[in-house]
């Protein structure tokens, strides 16, 4: 089974949001432009497309931060192989 899968539609709309709900001011993604691509299927991971940036993977945390550190965030030149 396929680790990563893509987002299309109202399902990228609602990560970006919940992206933008998650990010503080001080969050060095906050403000950028960014769209879903893909999920992983065994955690909360997302990957975006960042601009200016590329590609990202993000580790949403499903509720508004208090702490700059999250959602924790890497910029990736391709998704990342996955051990199962």
């Amino acid at each position: 089974m396929a680790v990563w899968r893509d987002v299309l539609g109202s399902e990228a709309a609602s990560l970006e949001g919940e992206l933008a709900r998650e990010l503080r001011s001080d969050h060095p993604l906050f403000g950028r432009r960014a769209r879903a691509l893909a999920r992983r299927t065994d955690c909360d991971d997302v990957a975006f497309e960042v601009e200016p940036g590329g590609l990202c993977v993000v580790h949403l945390t499903w509720t508004k931060e208090s702490g700059v550190r999250w959602p924790r965030y890497e910029f990736v030149d391709r998704l990342p192989e996955v051990e199962t």
